[in-house]
C-alpha cells in the first residue's frame, strides 16, 4: 500500500501536492521528474490516490475506501497506465498484470532496466500505437464520479511521438488528469514540458539510503555497504544494484583504477601505462553483461565524482578513487569532463549490441585518451 505517509522523504513535494489538490486547483497534467530511485512512481501514484479517495484526511488518503484499494492494486476503472513495451506485439494494455506484479514486489521502487530484466528484453519504447489508445481513453467520461486519468510512466521513451497528445494537453476533457513520469527532461519536447504542472524529486538521503541497505543487504561487506551509498547519489534503487551485482572477485574500485592508470601520459603519446588499460579491457570483456553495464555506470559515477572537485574541491568518492580523481582534476578542464561524461553514457545505451566488447572498451580507453590531449579534443570537440 503506496500513500504519502510511506513515500520516501521528499517532504515539501509531498505538502505542495496535497495543498493543490485541497485548494480545489488541481491543474490538469502534472509531470513527476527523478530517479526511480528516488520514488517517483509512488509518489505519483500516492498523489492519484489522494485525488480520488472518497474520505480523504488532511496530509493523506484513508487507505480504505473503494478507490484507495483499487488504486493500490492499479486497477481502478478510471485510471489507465501507459508504458514502455518491447519488440513482441504486446502493448501496454496487455503488459498491465506484469506492470502490478513489479509495482507489488518492489513497492512502486523499479526502474526501465528492472522493466527490461523482468521480459528479458533490452529494447523497450513507448510505440506509436500507444498514442490511439491514450487518445480514445481520455476522449470518454469517467465510469464514476471523479477523474478520468492518464498515467505515462517513463514518458521520456515516446520520443517524437508525444507530439501526437499536445491537442489534448492543450484543450483536455473537462475532468481529465494527465499523469506523465520521466527520469529526465532533457528527451521531452519543451512543447510538453510547457504544458505540465512540473514535480522535482529529491535526491534520497544517504542516511536513509545507508539505513535501508544495512537492514536489507545486512550480509554484505562493510565496505560494500558504504560504497553503495556513496555510488547511490541519492537514488535507493542503484544502492541496492551496486550490492547485488557486487562480484568479490572482481573489484569495480580496482578496474577503473587500473583502466584510468592506462590513460596515464596518453595526451603526450607516451603509451607507457597503457597495458594497464588493456589488461582491465581483458577483465572487463570476460565478465557477463550486468557486470559491464555496471563498470560503466561506476565510470560515470567516477567522471561525475571528478566534475564536482573539480568545481567545490569535494566529493563523495572513497579513499581509493581520490588519488586518481586528485590526478586528472589537475590536467582536464570541465568541458574536457563533460566529454567524458557523454562518451560514457553512450557506451552504456550501447552495451547491449552484439559488439566485441574487449574491442567496445578499448576503444573507450582511446577516446577518453584523446579527450586528455587538448589540442586534439577541441578538434574532435564538435562531433561528440
Amino acid at each position: 500500500m503506496i500513500s504519502f505517509e510511506n513515500v520516501i522523504e521528499n517532504e515539501s513535494l509531498k505538502t505542495s501536492l496535497i495543498t493543490q489538490v485541497n485548494s480545489d486547483k488541481l491543474h490538469h497534467a502534472h509531470l513527476f521528474v527523478g530517479k526511480m530511485g528516488m520514488g517517483t512512481l509512488p509518489i505519483a501514484m500516492a498523489f492519484l490516490k489522494y485525488i480520488y479517495c472518497s474520505d480523504r484526511k488532511t496530509n493523506d488518503s484513508c487507505g480504505s475506501c473503494s478507490n484507495c484499494v483499487k488504486i493500490d492494486k492499479l486497477s481502478h476503472i478510471d485510471i489507465h497506465f501507459t508504458m514502455p513495451s518491447f519488440k513482441i506485439d504486446k502493448l501496454s494494455g496487455e503488459l498491465m498484470e506484469d506492470f502490478r506484479a513489479i509495482y507489488s514486489e518492489k513497492s512502486g521502487i523499479f526502474d526501465s532496466k528492472d522493466w527490461m530484466d523482468h521480459h528479458g528484453q533490452y529494447n523497450a519504447t513507448i510505440r506509436a500505437k500507444e498514442i490511439s489508445d491514450i487518445l480514445n481513453n481520455m476522449s470518454m467520461t469517467a465510469h464514476g464520479n471523479g477523474y478520468k486519468t492518464q498515467v505515462i510512466w517513463m514518458v521520456e521513451e515516446m520520443g517524437l511521438e508525444s507530439n501526437k497528445i499536445l491537442k489534448i494537453l492543450e484543450e483536455p476533457n473537462s475532468e481529465t488528469i494527465f499523469i506523465l513520469i520521466a527520469e529526465s527532461m532533457e528527451r521531452l519536447l519543451p512543447t510538453i514540458i510547457s504544458r505540465c504542472n512540473i514535480h522535482r524529486m529529491e535526491s534520497i538521503s544517504d542516511t536513509f539510503i545507508d539505513n535501508y541497505v544495512r537492514e536489507h543487504r545486512s550480509k554484505a561487506s562493510e565496505d560494500i555497504l558504504v560504497n553503495a551509498v556513496r555510488f547511490a547519489n541519492g537514488d535507493l534503487i542503484e544502492a541496492i544494484r551496486y550490492i547485488d551485482d557486487f562480484d568479490s572477485e572482481f573489484s569495480l574500485e580496482q578496474a577503473l583504477r587500473k583502466f584510468m592508470r592506462g590513460l596515464t601520459k596518453f595526451e603526450t603519446r607516451k603509451f607507457q601505462n597503457i597495458n594497464f588499460m588493456l589488461e582491465s579491457c581483458e577483465d572487463l570483456a570476460g565478465q557477463n553483461k550486468q557486470l559491464q553495464v555496471k563498470f560503466l555506470e561506476f565510470m560515470l559515477y567516477f567522471v561525475h565524482q571528478l566534475m564536482r572537485y573539480k568545481t567545490t574541491r569535494t566529493c563523495s568518492a572513497s579513499e581509493v578513487l581520490m588519488a586518481v580523481i586528485q590526478h586528472y582534476e589537475s590536467i582536464v578542464e570541465l568541458d574536457q569532463i563533460e566529454a567524458w561524461m557523454k562518451i560514457v553514457d553512450n557506451n552504456i545505451r550501447a552495451v547491449y549490441g552484439n559488439a566485441n566488447m574487449k574491442i567496445s572498451f578499448v576503444s573507450l580507453g582511446i577516446e577518453l585518451g584523446r579527450i586528455l590531449n587538448r589540442k586534439e579534443f577541441e578538434m574532435i570537440s564538435t562531433k561528440l
